[in-house]
């Protein structure tokens, strides 16, 4: 069975798709190190702005983090198309890490975990917990969440932070890196 064929280019972009850099970043809303990334990333982009470095931010799910895949889908549903919309909702959601990591869930249910997520929704923004959901049991969003792990799955992603600069691996590149780690490796290609 092939892949379907997705709508748009994997990743929910900051920056423009058409920047001479393209980073294919690969982030899990429950891992701990994409979490400690994120703020890093977010300072990159504002230093270098969208049109010379665009990130694709690719969710994907690891198994060992059992709340992820519930997470991601509000993470999906909430942001809709929104890309701006999309990383500020997935920094909201880092910095609230603690409430859905593991240890917060050895002994919850997948119901409290779908309440918490909309209670998140309704803290971020006044989303109807309602609203939230219906977000989570909706047909397009679950696909729209599952497509970046099949990308995932293709480039031979399996752990996050996962990082790509114009399609090559960095390993030299991970959640420990600073402002000037990542323009070591980004200003000689500008």
């Amino acid at each position: 069975m092939s892949i379907p064929l997705a709508r748009r280019r994997s990743g929910r972009f900051i920056g423009n798709p058409a920047a001479p850099v393209y980073v294919d970043l690969f982030l899990d809303v429950q891992c701990p190190y994409s979490a400690k990334a994120w703020p890093t990333v977010r300072q990159v982009a504002a230093h270098y702005g969208g049109e010379k470095v665009c990130f694709a931010i690719n969710m994907m799910v690891l198994s060992n983090h059992r709340q992820s895949w519930d997470v991601t889908l509000g993470l999906f549903g909430l942001a809709g198309d929104d890309d701006d919309r999309f990383a500020a909702l997935l920094g909201f959601l880092y910095e609230r890490q603690e409430r859905y990591f593991n240890g917060a869930f050895a002994d919850r249910t997948h119901n409290d975990l779908r309440s918490l997520v909309a209670d998140l929704g309704n803290e971020f923004d006044g989303t109807p917990k309602e609203r939230v959901a219906e977000l989570l049991a909706d047909n397009a969003v679950y696909a729209a969440a599952k497509q970046p792990g099949r990308y995932a799955a293709l480039r031979g992603v399996w752990g996050t932070p996962t990082i790509f600069i114009n399609d090559s691996e960095r390993g030299d590149l991970g959640s420990a890196s600073t402002l000037d780690n990542w323009r070591a490796v980004i200003d000689p290609l500008l």
